[in-house]
């Protein structure tokens, strides 16, 4: 997603969630650097993505609108240390990955 300064997308936010979920099960781990391709470390949310597709159930718009959330959650829980690789742009939601 370079060529968008790395937006956030539900997408992106779930690979995230998915990514460091697995590296708690790397067991050997123990520093984790989480970088942004491109010009920027990341522009926040991805503001051409368009709203989301319809959301039948109260639940499932809830699950959507935390998923940047659960995003920082999985990166905050990870036992091993994470370093932000910042360069360019860290807005928004990319400065809460900052954070995390």
């Amino acid at each position: 997603r370079s060529k968008s300064r790395n937006a956030l997308n539900t997408k992106t936010l779930e690979d995230l969630i998915e990514a460091f979920s697995f590296l708690q099960t790397q067991y050997h781990l123990n520093v984790v650097v989480l970088a942004g391709k491109g010009k920027s470390f990341c522009a926040g949310a991805d503001l051409k993505a368009g709203p989301e597709p319809f959301v039948p159930t109260a639940r499932e718009k809830r699950y959507r609108l935390q998923v940047g959330r659960r995003a920082i959650a999985a990166i905050e829980n990870l036992e091993a240390i994470t370093i932000a690789k910042v360069h360019g742009h860290a807005a928004g939601g990319g400065l809460g990955l900052v954070q995390a």
